[in-house]
């Protein structure tokens, strides 16, 4: 049952809104600290397993090439 006394009444919304706000802020920021570590491992990830597999497809491409070459 809401309370008859209207001040009453505008303490609790402030008090909820408080309380909303603060895990907000909080999970707000757990979430960009997340988002930002996920960027860093597709970096890594990038560094780690897309350069070398480029070499290896150029590698073997330029292979490719010399042996064409020299069956010419």
């Amino acid at each position: 049952m809401p309370p008859e006394n209207k001040e009453h009444y505008g303490k609790d919304k402030v008090k909820m809104r408080r309380r909303t706000w603060i895990p907000g802020c909080i999970g707000g920021f757990l979430l960009f600290l997340l988002i930002r570590d996920a960027f860093q491992l597709i970096r890594l990830g990038c560094g780690l397993a897309l350069y070398p597999l480029l070499g290896a497809v150029l590698a073997v491409i330029t292979g490719l090439l010399v042996l064409w070459l020299l069956w010419r």
